[in-house]
C-alpha cells in the first residue's frame, strides 16, 4: 500500500504539532539564576588576628573581620565565610557582633541567631577558635570567591 504524499505531510504535522504541545521543541524562557545566599556584588571584607580571649569554653583565639555590604543582596556570614587552619575547613566556637550597625534579617519566630546581613551594613565581627588561629578564608561576594591570608 503506497501513502500519498499528502497523508505523509498530514502525519509529520500531527507529530510537530504533538511535540510542541508536549514542549519537546520549546526553547528556554529564562535563565538559570544564581543560588548562593551572598549579596550579587559591593561585598567588602578585611580580617585579622586580634589575640585571644578567656571565655566559658577556655581560650579563643579571635579573629576580626570588618564587613561592609553594599547590595544588592544579603550577605550571610555563617554560609558565606569559611575559615581554614592547614588547608582544612574549621569552624568557630563563637562569633559576636563587636561594632557598627549591622542590618540583620531575623528568621521566623524572632530568633536572634541571625546571620544575613542586609545591604547597607558595616560592621565588625569577632570569631572565637579553641585550637588554634585559622590561616586563611575565603568569602563569596556573590561574583567571585576571595581569598584573605590570616
Amino acid at each position: 500500500m503506497k501513502l500519498k504524499p499528502i497523508t505523509a505531510i498530514a502525519v509529520l504535522l500531527l507529530v510537530v504539532a504533538s511535540l510542541l504541545v508536549a514542549g519537546c521543541t520549546s526553547s528556554p524562557t529564562s535563565s538559570p539564576t544564581n543560588t548562593t545566599s551572598s549579596t550579587q556584588t559591593g561585598v567588602e571584607l578585611s580580617a585579622y588576628r586580634n589575640g585571644t580571649n578567656s571565655s566559658e569554653f577556655g581560650t579563643l583565639y579571635q579573629i576580626t573581620v570588618k564587613l561592609t555590604n553594599n547590595g544588592p543582596g544579603n550577605f550571610d556570614f555563617e554560609k558565606d565565610i569559611t575559615f581554614y587552619t592547614s588547608g582544612q575547613p574549621v569552624t568557630s566556637r563563637v562569633t559576636t557582633i563587636t561594632a557598627g550597625a549591622f542590618k540583620i534579617k531575623a528568621p521566623a519566630g524572632n530568633d536572634f541567631n541571625a546571620s544575613s546581613i542586609l545591604p547597607g551594613s558595616t560592621g565588625v565581627l569577632t570569631f572565637g577558635f579553641e585550637s588554634a588561629y585559622p590561616t586563611m578564608l575565603t568569602y563569596n561576594d556573590g561574583n567571585n570567591t576571595k581569598t584573605v591570608q590570616l
